[in-house]
């Protein structure tokens, strides 16, 4: 008589840590302050997913788009315009799309230098835990 082994086969599914991080960008791209200020680079997960390069470029083009961002640097811009800082700029229309130009890049080179470019250099995440 032959005895037959018994055999047991286990099959894990796990999504890999660049799919996890995916999801977690997705939930945090849901957050806001006060249900409409930006707050895309905070996670409440104390061991969240590390990040690619891929997606802290994706992440900061996502901050430097978003509607609010306009918005607030559309109102600095006004604050600068009616107190006429930076006088080079000039007054009126053309001196206003000047502000908001420079203040604009101002903020768009700060998030991908401070938040996707240097990170991604120094392998660190640039979230808040």
């Amino acid at each position: 008589m032959l005895a037959v082994a018994t055999v047991v086969t286990e099959v894990q599914v796990e999504l890999t840590q660049v799919e996890v991080a995916e999801l977690q960008i997705k939930e945090q791209e849901k957050q806001r302050v006060l249900g409409f200020i930006p707050n895309f680079y905070v996670t409440y997960i104390h061991d969240a997913a590390p990040l690619t390069p891929k997606q802290k470029f994706k992440l900061a083009f996502k901050s430097t788009t978003d509607p609010v961002t306009f918005l607030g640097v559309g109102f600095l811009a006004g604050l600068e315009q009616a107190a006429d800082d930076f006088g080079g700029y000039g007054q009126g229309a053309e001196g206003y799309a000047k502000r908001f130009g420079a203040s604009y890049a101002d903020v768009v080179a700060g998030t991908f230098i401070g938040s996707a470019i240097l990170p991604s250099l120094l392998k660190q995440d640039p979230r808040y835990f």
